[in-house]
């Protein structure tokens, strides 16, 4: 303890205990994301905000609102681009924004885009997204042949595994170690 005095102590350890706290509740999020998906194909609705609001709480911990903001715009505009970049591939094979929604992708895969884009730093944020679609990808195909794909669900996974293995081996959130 040396130089400290006993709030500074109180201080860290009452952070560490809320750190710990936000951490099993984002781990509970993800893991009712995941089985809602896997089971019903679709995600609650309130889910997304409870998530996204306790990510960023858990992020706040750790770095200042201005830099969390800024890494979210810019994940947010890589999503927007690729999103437009989907859009415009179906577009040319004539489906329809609607039935792109209804038939390709679902809002709740959508939302978790977004909730991925809070949880993450911008230079890593787009790699962990091509992996997990990727990841999901490899998955769908050798256990969900011809069904519909739990997208949101299995990056619900990725995402759990990655913040726990950030957790667990960097000692750090998903921010601070991997943000420019």
């Amino acid at each position: 303890m040396g130089n400290r005095s006993r709030s500074e102590f109180s201080g860290s350890s009452e952070r560490l205990v809320l750190r710990l706290l936000l951490l099993i509740c984002i781990a509970f999020f993800l893991g009712i994301s995941a089985y809602q998906d896997f089971k019903f194909r679709g995600i609650s609705w309130y889910i997304f905000p409870l998530l996204t609001l306790t990510i960023i709480a858990y992020n706040l911990l750790e770095i200042k609102m201005t830099i969390l903001l800024e890494h979210i715009a810019f994940n947010l505009g890589f999503l927007a681009l690729q999103l437009f970049l989907l859009l415009i591939y179906f577009r040319i094979k004539s489906v329809s924004i609607k039935e792109f929604f209804n038939r390709y992708m679902g809002i709740g895969d959508l939302l978790f885009f977004v909730v991925m884009a809070v949880t993450i730093g911008f230079p890593v944020f787009p790699l962990f997204f091509i992996f997990s679609l990727t990841a999901s990808l490899l998955y769908s195909s050798v256990f969900l042949k011809n069904q519909t794909i739990p997208l949101a669900g299995l990056q619900a996974i990725c995402l759990a595994l990655f913040i726990g293995y950030q957790e667990l081996f960097m000692m750090k959130n998903t921010f601070n170690t991997l943000s420019l």
